[in-house]
């Protein structure tokens, strides 16, 4: 209960901006009243439903204060089945159905403190093509991005994909609150920001069920080597040097928060054991129509380069000594999804995981560092050089190579294709191995905006390209020594990247469709103007796709 007569807001805390409204009203022949527009209490849902009969369905709720307990109700089909109460430092009421015959369309309905959020759990789509749609990195600058998320569902997407950065710490230019101690402010700071990304999508995500996977700046990181959970050493301050000593800059709290409300709809963590410092995971599977999915948090157990390769002064991620250009050697105690990841994932692998005809890895970040730097100008990113060279970038999941290989072997096990955010770069390719062409394949998304865009334009050209291809396609081995054949590459300076934005270059979205007739699944990333209901140009993906391939013999088709 709110008091009678509250006290004087004061202003002493220094530099905020404080404000409060109470018993606001309107009226007048100018003052239109639209119920549907309202933001709250419920302010959007993400659900996740599977083969197996369940149906995991979250709901992010308004910023209630802790100590108010709110109890959320859910309907199915218009009979009640369960209450959930709202967790009170994430804001979200979890549910899950244990039994649901979800070859059916099924209406839902939440209703929390007055309010009433309904939608639809969509049939799982069996015996047809599954088309989903995959996006990153966004600085909330579009929002509320209504142009691309008509395109986005001009696809008819049967799922869609968040992996990382749904926010960016310059989202809704409310700047950022770092603390490594338990705070209220720096969780609501994440939290309105946040919004932003569930205010753009709601409509879409009342009715298609959604995965989305947190990368470092949802933990207010430009850079994360989460260490197993450690607290990263701010004892020097908050910037880069921290980042770069490995583990996490925010408290547990918050980290705990941000994966809740971004994974909180996922099946629960196969292994549920939280990290030392009490940081959740939530690696986990599922099978959805003709897809066995998998989820991994690619930076949660990765180890941090730089104590373990202190000759290479490492700096932001990238070694500063002129004397470090070839592929690092081998560190046998550096991690990259560490021993609990692999051993999920090697079962995983053997799993044919009801019947299915796919096997999907989402990830936050590809396992090849796929970025181009000029070799006498490392510092300029803004365009393509004659000198160019593969960038050692310690931020990509190319370190350690043994462990990177150890993931892709058991994705090769599972005839799987994995699906990435990127390294504000979307690309195409297949990972090799011990050779070129003897990976599994990959599809990274171009992110929704590109404030720091990388570049893939290595002088060498590649070898073995198809006919007619950019020379940047082909076989390549990254700084790190990891081979792999490039196919198609959206580069922010290539005349052929089509934006609405020219210098915020290459932006877009991910459409791949799994058609389990054929066994063929089709990849494409597609310009955020573009989508199959505009008119030509605006009507097709970036040049070089689509790319189909059959994932069961690593080949591909077209």
């Amino acid at each position: 209960p709110r008091p009678q007569a509250p006290p004087p807001f004061t202003r002493e805390r220094g530099g905020d901006a404080c404000f409060r409204f109470d018993a606001i009203t309107l009226s007048g022949d100018k003052v239109s009243l639209f119920p549907e527009r309202a933001f709250g209490p419920i302010l959007w849902t993400t659900q996740l439903p599977s083969n197996d009969g369940r149906i995991y369905l979250l709901a992010q709720t308004a910023p209630f204060g802790r100590q108010e307990h709110q109890e959320a109700v859910l309907f199915l089909d218009g009979q009640k089945i369960s209450s959930a109460s709202v967790e009170p430092s994430s804001r979200t009421a979890r549910f899950m159905v244990r039994r649901s015959d979800n070859d059916h369309d099924r209406s839902y309905e939440i209703r929390l403190a007055g309010g009433s959020w309904k939608g639809t759990i969509r049939a799982i789509p069996r015996n047809r093509p599954l088309t989903i749609a995959s996006l990153c990195g966004d600085d909330g600058s579009g929002f509320p991005h209504s142009d691309l998320v008509a395109n986005v569902l001009a696809h008819k997407p049967d799922m869609i994909t968040f992996l990382g950065n749904q926010i960016h710490m310059e989202s809704g230019g409310y700047g950022i609150l770092v603390d490594q101690h338990p705070n209220e402010r720096a969780a609501l700071c994440y939290l309105r920001k946040y919004m932003l990304h569930g205010w753009a999508w709601r409509d879409a995500l009342r009715d298609i069920p959604s995965v989305t996977l947190p990368g470092e700046q949802d933990v207010f990181q430009t850079r994360l080597w989460g260490d197993s959970g450690k607290a990263a050493d701010v004892a020097l301050g908050y910037g880069t040097r921290a980042q770069d000593g490995g583990g996490y800059m925010m408290s547990p709290e918050l980290v705990n928060i941000v994966h809740t409300t971004q994974t909180g709809n996922l099946p629960p963590p196969v292994d549920p054991s939280p990290c030392v410092s009490r940081i959740s995971v939530f690696f986990t599977d599922w099978t959805y129509g003709p897809v066995h999915f998998a989820v991994i948090n690619d930076r949660q157990f990765k180890s941090a380069p730089k104590d373990l390769l202190p000759e290479a002064n490492i700096k932001n991620g990238m070694p500063t000594a002129e004397s470090f250009r070839s592929p690092p050697p081998a560190q046998p105690s550096a991690q990259l999804l560490g021993q609990r990841q692999e051993n999920f994932l090697a079962r995983w692998a053997e799993n044919r995981g009801d019947g299915s005809k796919f096997h999907i890895l989402l990830s936050e970040s590809p396992f090849a560092a796929i970025r181009t730097l000029s070799k006498t100008s490392p510092h300029d990113t803004t365009s393509e050089t004659p000198d160019d060279i593969p960038a050692m970038d310690f931020n990509a999941n190319a370190w350690p190579a043994t462990k990177r290989n150890l993931a892709l072997q058991a994705m090769k096990t599972a005839g799987s294709v994995h699906i990435s955010g990127g390294q504000n770069l979307g690309t195409t390719g297949q990972y090799g191995i011990m050779g070129f062409g003897d990976g599994p394949w990959f599809i990274a998304t171009p992110p929704t905006t590109n404030s720091d865009p990388t570049r893939w334009t290595p002088a060498p050209e590649g070898a073995r390209r198809r006919p007619d291809a950019p020379k940047w396609t082909g076989d390549f081995a990254d700084a790190f020594g990891n081979q792999f054949t490039l196919h198609a590459v959206a580069n922010p300076h290539d005349s052929g990247s089509r934006t609405t934005q020219p210098d915020n270059g290459a932006t877009g979205y991910t459409i791949t469709t799994w058609d389990p007739a054929s066994g063929h699944a089709t990849l494409a990333n597609w310009p955020c103007s573009a989508s199959p209901a505009k008119p030509a140009p605006d009507n097709k993906p970036y040049p070089g796709w689509p790319v189909t391939i059959d994932p069961a013999s690593g080949k591909r088709v077209n």
